[in-house]
């Protein structure tokens, strides 16, 4: 292969090379409402990106290494596909209705939801179960045998919000004057209500009982395992760029950018053929005799036109013979060329 032909493949296959990039490494790419993963602090409490002490990114790294299927939903509820489990903890975007009604649909074609919040949505109230504020931390003591009980380690929590006491749930740790963790049977799934977000933080779950508690939840819930981060700010953006900067790569992609052209100069690699230059052309004997016949045939002095153009000055008789044969051979010098 001739290298004219081999250059423009190169280049091709340079191009398709950053093309399949962008699509497989940028088809989705978390961004938080600042475009990054920072944003502010209010949004990232509960949020599974956040590695502060009010973020819940321990618990996501111990579900996912725990063999559940656990991921990360950055869409709106409305979109969430049926079954598994969807943990929405401490939301700091309010559900709206629509939203809520589909996670109550969620719960009840089988699925579970696990809600950690010390506020409850309007729709959950409705199904009877509420919260109650207690002047002091209650303790959080095992009431109910389950599978997510462990009857020997009361939970360290510090919120002072308690689902009431009612037939619509079930209290599996709490006290006498209400339950810190409720299970309520929604149709063919259930709700988890966790009214304590510190129990699952990244600082409560360092605690004996709370770790005991995360991970009974990791090998009792069903897969997949959905974190909401939509609720956080986090939503799916598209493109290299943004996947770039979500991962912090922009100081690699500058480089490889730089490479990529310190290879295209040293390799001469040309996008397109070069335009063809054209040498500058001397200008021939008609270009030269044209102003000198219209300078002669204007000036009435053939002395001064002889001057002009460096001849001696004839005598007076033959001036008119001179000036005829000098047109005559400025003509035929033209149709020469």
């Amino acid at each position: 292969m001739s290298a004219a032909r081999g250059r423009p493949l190169a280049l091709a296959a340079l191009l398709a090379a950053l093309a399949a990039g962008s699509i497989l490494a940028g088809s989705v790419s978390p961004l938080g409402p600042q475009g990054s993963t920072r944003g502010s602090a209010s949004l990232l409490v509960g949020s599974s990106y956040h590695d502060g002490p009010r973020g819940v990114s321990d618990l996501f790294r111990l579900l996912s290494r725990s063999g559940p299927r656990t991921g990360r939903w950055i869409r709106p509820l409305t979109q969430l596909p049926p079954g598994g489990t969807l943990v929405v903890a401490a939301p700091s975007r309010a559900l709206g209705r629509e939203e809520q009604r589909q996670l109550l649909l969620h719960a009840e074609a089988g699925g579970t939801v696990v809600f950690v919040a010390e506020e409850l949505p309007e729709a959950i109230e409705k199904r009877g179960i509420s919260l109650q504020q207690v002047p002091l931390p209650a303790a959080s003591r095992p009431q109910l045998p389950s599978p997510l009980v462990d009857p020997e380690a009361p939970l360290e929590s510090r919120g002072m919000a308690l689902v009431k006491p009612s037939a619509a749930s079930l209290s599996l740790y709490g006290s006498s004057h209400g339950a810190r963790i409720a299970l309520a049977p929604a149709g063919q799934g259930r709700l988890l209500i966790v009214t304590d977000p510190f129990i699952l933080s990244n600082e409560g779950i360092r605690r004996d009982g709370n770790l005991r508690f995360a991970w009974r939840l990791a090998h009792a819930l069903p897969e997949p395992i959905w974190f909401d981060e939509f609720h956080h700010g986090f939503e799916p953006q598209r493109g290299m760029l943004a996947y770039a900067r979500f991962k912090g790569l922009g100081p690699i992609l500058l480089l490889l950018c730089a490479v990529a052209m310190l290879a295209l100069w040293r390799a001469k690699l040309r996008i397109t053929s070069p335009l063809p230059t054209t040498p500058p052309r001397a200008p021939g004997p008609a270009a030269l005799v044209e102003p000198l016949a219209r300078a002669l045939r204007e000036a009435d002095d053939s002395a001064a036109c002889l001057a002009l153009l460096g001849a001696p000055a004839p005598a007076e008789g033959s001036q008119k013979q001179s000036l005829l044969d000098l047109a005559r051979a400025a003509r035929t010098r033209s149709s020469r060329t």
